[in-house]
C-alpha cells in the first residue's frame, strides 16, 4: 500500500535533509503540520523520507509516525484507506467483545450455585497472557480476510 507512497524508483538524495528540516521544528503538532500541507500540495517527499528510516531521525513519535502513514495512505488510496479503517473499528469492536465476554463467564463461574447454602470458593479466570491475546488477534485477523476474499489461503497470509 504505502509502495505507492515511497515508491521503488524514486531519487532520495534530499531524505535525509528533509529528515534534518523536520527533526528541526521544534513542535511536534507544527511538524506534523508542514508534512500535512506538502501532502495537501501534492508533495509526497516529506512523508517519503520519513516512512523510508527510522521515526526518531525525523523527530518524530510512533503516533507521529502512525499518523503520518494513514495521511499517506489516504492520499494515495483514500478507498483501500476506508477498508483499513473499518477492519480497525471491527478489530476493536471483537476485542472489546472478547473481554465482555470473558468477564460474563468469570462472573457465572463466581455465581452462587441455586440450591447450595454453603459458600463456594471462587477462583478467578485469568485474563489472557499478552501472547494469547496475540493468537485471538491473529486468528480474528485471518477470519476476517478469510469473510473478505473467501479463501482458505487468504486466511493463512493474513
Amino acid at each position: 500500500m504505502l509502495e505507492t507512497v515511497i515508491g521503488s524508483d524514486r531519487d532520495d538524495r534530499h531524505d535525509a535533509e528533509i529528515r534534518a528540516h523536520l527533526k528541526a521544528i521544534t513542535s511536534a503538532v507544527d511538524r506534523k503540520r508542514f508534512v500535512a500541507n506538502l501532502m495537501a500540495e501534492g508533495d509526497l517527499s516529506a512523508a517519503r523520507a520519513v516512512l523510508s528510516a527510522p521515526a526518531y531521525l525525523a523527530g518524530i513519535d510512533d503516533q507521529g509516525l502512525a499518523e503520518i502513514r494513514d495521511d499517506a495512505t489516504k492520499a494515495c488510496d483514500p478507498e483501500r484507506f476506508e477498508t483499513v479503517v473499518v477492519l480497525r473499528q471491527g478489530k476493536e469492536s471483537a476485542e472489546k467483545a472478547l473481554a465482555a465476554a470473558i468477564r460474563a463467564i468469570e462472573e457465572q463461574l463466581n455465581a452462587p450455585l441455586p440450591g447450595v447454602d454453603r459458600p463456594v470458593p471462587s477462583v478467578p479466570l485469568p485474563l489472557p497472557s499478552p501472547e494469547e491475546q496475540a493468537h485471538i488477534t491473529r486468528a480474528f485477523e485471518r477470519a476476517v480476510a478469510m469473510q473478505d476474499d473467501g479463501s482458505p489461503q487468504a486466511a493463512l497470509d493474513a
